[in-house]
């Protein structure tokens, strides 16, 4: 398991502990084969950048995906969904949670917002946040 792949894992217990994913919503992360056809929250990030000057730090984009159906999920339930992930990822204690796992250090989140985007029937929730990260 890689760094990146620990740390998406954290985030996704933080979120489930944090009661922001609602029950019987599948998590899952960019390389799973988990299917994801009813209401699904996907974590994904790009391939962490090495620090320039700081050995074994590295920066990395990435963004909580919540998938609803655009048939099944009333508007106000998509939008409460989705203000609870973002605030429990804006949520100070969410590095000192990482770090209490001793899988990965983790310096810094910052949450960039959050959007919504339409896919077919589907609507995705879109919480976009990078990270500064390092190896235990």
């Amino acid at each position: 398991m890689t760094t990146t792949d620990s740390f998406l894992g954290q985030i996704g217990r933080w979120l489930v502990g944090m009661n922001a994913v609602p029950s019987g919503v599948v998590v899952a992360y960019s390389d799973s084969d988990d299917d994801v056809s009813g209401t699904s929250l996907v974590i994904d990030a790009d391939e962490p950048q090495e620090h320039a000057v700081l050995d074994g730090v590295y920066s990395l984009s990435g963004s909580v995906r919540l998938s609803v159906s655009a048939d099944d999920v009333a508007l106000a339930e998509r939008r409460a969904m989705l203000g609870a992930i973002e605030e429990a990822m804006r949520d100070d204690q969410i590095v000192a949670y990482i770090h209490a796992l001793n899988e990965v250090l983790v310096y810094e989140i910052r949450v960039d917002g959050s959007k919504w985007e339409a896919q077919e029937r589907r609507l995705d929730g879109v919480v976009s946040f990078n990270a500064v990260i390092g190896a235990v």
